[in-house]
């Protein structure tokens, strides 16, 4: 079985609590989650997933961005402005892709018979 391919993978910084603040932590975007490691070389441990079929994604002003799936929220930090442009526009062009396929016609045959 093939893994799928990565669409984006990087250290990014997670805010786990007020004690520690923000962690790094190694994360790999596919096509349909976003995957999180404590480091890179942990990517054999389980990983903490993230479905991003129904989540928002939410730009702040500084360098952060808010993920919210309605149970948790991940708030996730870039070094740069730039950086957190690059990612931002991945993880929306995932969901894009979920929205168009939720929008594709319906295939169904019995109902295109008249």
């Amino acid at each position: 079985m093939n893994k799928p391919h990565p669409i984006k993978e990087g250290i990014l910084k997670k805010y786990t609590n007020m004690v520690k603040g923000f962690q790094k932590r190694y994360f790999v975007l596919y096509s349909d989650m976003l995957v999180y490691y404590k480091s890179q070389d942990k990517k054999e441990d389980d990983p903490k997933k993230i479905h991003l079929k129904c989540v928002d994604i939410v730009p702040n002003r500084n360098d952060t961005i808010t993920i919210n799936t309605g149970t948790h929220s991940f708030k996730l930090k870039f070094e740069t402005i730039a950086e957190k442009v690059e990612w931002l526009n991945a993880l929306k062009y995932t969901q894009q892709k979920f929205e168009n396929f939720d929008k594709s016609p319906d295939l169904d045959a019995s109902k295109q018979l008249s």
